[in-house]
């Protein structure tokens, strides 16, 4: 929610407010309203919240329009982005036919990371770490537990206002008590669960090689305002 501080000095006003919010050229919120405004201070508030994604830059803009006369503001502003990653190594467990992914995503806070994955059967082979994207990169590139050779990731930009760190974590840790089977509770549906805690909205992956389905990432994964888009395919290696 957006608001504006009139002052109106003298004798009751009718103000016409108007706001709008901009994406470079794409227009993703207007509204305008009518009031009458008895003298002193009074806030005038946007009645709606702005549809909140991650591609900023934004421009708030608000005209304030009495008689003849029109005030006009302007200020910019982002939207801090979460982002989600999954990685991908060739070799499982199993076969380099199944392959075997590990996952990352952006905290609250900066340049701060949560990362890890399941590399084996026994739960001192889970692994959860937290850093700058840099130390993400270095671990993919060498786990710390039973290294898998990840190869490639892609990442989704997740918008903040959708995102729970605290649930994707918690959700992490609790993989780590739970016996790993092959084919519905293995690294890809961890990954995913992880992922699905932190606000994507996934298939389960069970019962698929997560080969299959890291190759299968759809171009956009729907939000709760709008699609969100994942990124192009990147190599650590």
């Amino acid at each position: 929610m957006y608001a504006v501080l009139a002052r109106v000095s003298d004798a009751p006003i009718e103000l016409e407010v108007s706001w709008e919010v901009r994406n470079n050229s794409r227009i993703i919120y207007s509204h305008r309203q009518k009031r009458r405004f008895q003298p002193g201070y009074h806030a005038v508030y946007s009645p709606s919240t702005v549809p909140i994604d991650s591609a900023g830059p934004y421009v708030n803009s608000v005209k304030i329009k009495f008689g003849d006369r029109t005030i006009a503001r302007e200020s910019a502003f982002v939207v801090e982005a979460g982002r989600a990653c999954m990685f991908y190594a060739p070799a499982s467990i199993v076969s380099e036919e199944i392959g075997h992914v590990g996952w990352a995503f952006r905290q609250t806070t900066g340049n701060r990371w949560e990362f890890g994955g399941t590399e084996y059967i026994r739960a001192k082979d889970n692994w959860i770490k937290d850093g700058t994207w840099r130390d993400v990169l270095a671990s993919f590139k060498s786990p710390p537990v039973r290294a898998s050779r990840y190869m490639t990731y892609r990442c989704l930009d997740w918008p903040k206002a959708w995102m729970d760190p605290v649930a994707a974590d918690e959700t992490a840790r609790a993989a780590w008590s739970r016996p790993y089977t092959l084919t519905i509770d293995n690294c890809l549906t961890r990954s995913i669960e992880v992922l699905n805690a932190y606000g994507l909205s996934l298939p389960s992956g069970e019962l698929e090689y997560p080969k299959h389905y890291f190759d299968s990432l759809p171009e956009t994964t729907e939000g709760k305002n709008s699609p969100t888009q994942w990124g192009p395919l990147q190599r650590l290696r």
